[in-house]
């Protein structure tokens, strides 16, 4: 153990298979520079049972400076643990909770509570984001991450990162939200094969109540190869009863890209509590497909989890940008969406002449404008039940009725 006053309190430097368990590392604040604890050049490390930014009673944040726990080209290593004794609460730090350099791999961190007290009941955010991640091969499982002043989850030019069964936003029981200043779940810069979710109930992580607004952002440069699979969006831990997310600021949508969403699956979700947008493709898409989601209809099938009336979201689903080969829905067995419940349309798109869109077996009803609303863009609409909504079925080129025109000799929708 070295005492370094300049870049971690407590640092490790090739230190192969060390232990580091039930240790208090809080309050080191005599450098702006001071890391909790700080680990480089090392492999088979296990950091399990210890306190990292808050007093020993749990009772209140004793920050270190900035990160609680810095990996530097650290591999095959783990933070906590499937047991209440193996679990970290790294919480209250000056930066973020944990951050994972570009050079580290293969890293487990599992069980811990960043940004709240031990239970997971109170929250003790940390400055920036819960867990930011650089490396490659990180996996995040059973975490409460939660009340951190930036993102829960940052994903930067990070590789082949998987997220499963976390609570992102809301308690460890998942029955209420902890907040967050940022976004549950942000993936930028290059992130590269994402998996959140993995459509198991021990793999769903419930993503909800986040003040930045979106639940899961994607930001920056393309991310390809993503997957959001079986996850509740929005929701409690029932996936029945909707957490609003977000701060009124108008960025509330459950998921939005404002990269391209490219070669990815967004499957098997219950989205609801959005109080814009359930999903956005802000830069459009290319070789993805959106299938099996309950936008604004609980688990139980029948709830109402939509946001307050008069939220003034535009859909459940709206397109924008160029997209090409976006499959929403699905001919097999549970591949079609649930449209429902919304305060706007359905789908929206407004897309461009180019694109290659097909909705098929979809089910779009109880909204309050069109069902479907072509603003822009080329979409092949087939198979679907649209039903029940208060404007047209399927509208294009605008929201109401267009007149038939004699020989259809105009570039027009109708």
């Amino acid at each position: 153990v070295q005492s370094d006053t300049t870049s971690g309190a407590t640092q490790f430097d090739n230190s192969d298979n060390a232990v580091i368990t039930n240790n208090l590392i809080a309050g080191n604040a005599d450098d702006a520079n001071d890391t909790g604890f700080l680990m480089t050049a090392s492999s088979g490390a296990t950091i399990t049972g210890n306190v990292f930014g808050l007093r020993a009673d749990g009772g209140a944040a004793l920050p270190n400076s900035t990160t609680g726990i810095g990996l530097y080209a650290v591999t095959a290593s783990t933070i906590g643990g499937t047991t209440a004794a193996t679990r970290n609460v790294i919480s209250g730090n000056g930066g973020a909770g944990l951050y994972i350099d570009p050079a580290s791999s293969n890293i487990a961190v599992t069980g811990n509570r960043i940004g709240t007290d031990w239970s997971g009941t109170s929250a003790f955010g940390n400055g920036s984001s819960g867990i930011q991640v650089q490396g490659s091969s990180v996996t995040l499982t059973g975490n409460v991450i939660a009340g951190n002043v930036s993102d829960g989850i940052f994903l930067n030019d990070a590789t082949g990162t998987t997220i499963l069964g976390n609570r992102i936003g809301v308690n460890a029981a998942g029955t209420a939200g902890l907040g967050g200043g940022g976004t549950g779940i942000r993936i930028g810069n290059g992130t590269t094969n994402a998996t959140v979710g993995d459509g198991t109930a021990a793999g769903r992580n419930v993503i909800a109540g986040n003040l930045g607004g979106r639940q899961i952002h994607f930001d920056g440069a393309v991310s390809p190869g993503f997957s959001i699979v079986g996850n509740y969006i929005g929701t409690d831990a029932t996936g029945n009863i909707a957490l609003v997310n977000g701060d009124g600021s108008g960025l509330e949508d459950a998921i939005q890209f404002g990269s391209a969403a490219t070669s990815g699956l967004i499957a098997d979700n219950v989205i609801g509590g959005h109080a814009d947008t359930g999903i956005e493709m802000f830069q459009g898409s290319s070789n993805t497909t959106i299938r099996g989601n309950s936008f604004d209809v609980g688990a139980d099938g029948l709830s109402d989890i939509s946001a307050p009336s008069g939220a003034g979201f535009t859909a459940g689903l709206f397109l924008r940008g160029t997209n090409d080969n976006l499959t929403i829905g699905g001919t097999g067995a549970g591949e079609g969406n649930l449209f429902a419940n919304g305060t706007g349309y359905g789908i929206r798109t407004a897309g461009n002449a180019t694109d290659t869109v097909l909705v098929t077996g979809n089910t779009i009803r109880d909204n309050p404008l069109a069902g479907i609303f072509v603003q822009t863009g080329a979409v092949a609409i087939h198979s679907n039940s649209i039903h029940a909504n208060g404007g047209l079925g399927i509208a294009l080129g605008t929201a109401g009725v267009l007149a038939n025109d004699a020989g259809d000799g105009d570039t027009g929708p109708n």
